[in-house]
C-alpha cells in the first residue's frame, strides 16, 4: 500500500508541478499557439522538423498540459493534410505514453482504494463496454488528459486503449487540423474559397462533436461517465 501510495503521490507531483510551472515561471509563455508556431517556423526547413512537433506532444501530453497550441502549430506550419498527419503522430504517442504513465503510477493506489470487489465488478464492466465509449469519447469536448490517465487509473487495457484512441482520435485530429490550417491562411486564398472551407471545417467539427453526444444520450448513456453496470 505504501509503494502505490508513492507513485500516486508522484503522478499527483507531477501533474501539479507541470500546471503551477506554466502558470507561476515564464514557461507558460513560451506554450501559447503564437510561440510554438514561431519554434516550428525557425525549423520548418530541416527534416528532423516534424519529428520536433510530434516529440514536444509525446513530452507536454504526460504532464497533462493543453495540446492545442501544438495543434493549431502543426496546422499553421505544415498545412490541412501533413499537418494533420503529424498531429495525429503526435497526440497518438502523447496519449500512449500518457497512458502509461498514469498506469505505471496510479492505477495500484485507485485498485486497493476502490477494493477487490469494485474493481472486478469495474472490469466486467470495462470488458463490455470500454471499446466503443472509448472511441466516442474522443469525438466529444472531454479534456485530453482527463481521458488518457482516466482510462490508465480505472484499468482499461493497453490494447484496447491503442486501438480505440487510432479509431476516435484520426477524423477528430484531421479536422481540427483542417480548421486552423484555413484559417491561418485566409488572407492567401480568394475570400469566397476560403469561407467556404471554413464553413465545410466548422460544420465537420459541429458533427464530430454533436453527434456521438447526441446518439450516446438516444441510447441511455452520459458521455461524461460512460456506459453504467446495472446494479445486481
Amino acid at each position: 500500500m505504501l509503494k502505490s501510495a508513492l507513485r500516486f503521490s508522484l503522478l499527483l507531483i507531477l501533474l501539479t508541478g507541470a500546471v503551477l510551472a506554466v502558470r507561476l515561471t515564464p514557461l507558460g509563455q513560451q506554450l501559447t499557439a503564437r510561440r510554438i508556431t514561431t519554434i516550428l517556423d525557425a525549423v520548418r526547413a530541416k527534416p528532423w522538423a516534424p519529428a520536433l512537433l510530434v516529440g514536444l506532444y509525446t513530452i507536454i501530453a504526460p504532464l497533462g498540459l493543453p495540446i492545442s497550441p501544438l495543434l493549431i502549430g502543426g496546422a499553421v506550419l505544415f498545412g490541412p493534410w501533413w499537418g494533420g498527419w503529424w498531429n495525429l503522430c503526435g497526440m497518438y504517442l502523447g496519449s500512449i505514453v500518457s497512458f502509461v504513465v498514469g498506469r505505471r503510477l496510479g492505477r495500484d493506489f485507485v485498485a486497493r482504494i476502490l477494493g477487490e470487489h469494485r474493481v472486478a465488478r469495474m472490469d466486467r464492466l470495462l470488458q463490455r463496454h470500454a471499446f466503443w465509449t472509448l472511441v466516442r469519447i474522443r469525438f466529444i469536448p472531454v479534456p485530453f488528459p482527463v481521458v488518457n490517465f482516466g482510462a490508465a487509473l480505472v484499468g482499461v487495457e493497453l490494447p484496447t486503449f491503442a486501438v480505440t484512441t487510432a479509431i476516435g482520435m484520426a477524423p477528430a485530429s484531421w479536422i481540427y487540423t483542417y480548421f486552423w490550417a484555413t484559417l491561418a491562411h485566409s488572407a492567401e486564398g480568394q475570400r469566397s474559397s476560403v469561407l467556404i472551407q471554413l464553413i465545410i471545417a466548422l460544420a465537420l467539427i459541429l458533427v464530430i462533436t454533436l453527434v456521438p453526444t447526441w446518439w450516446m444520450r438516444k441510447r441511455g448513456q452520459d458521455p461524461r461517465a460512460g456506459s453504467r453496470e446495472p446494479r445486481s
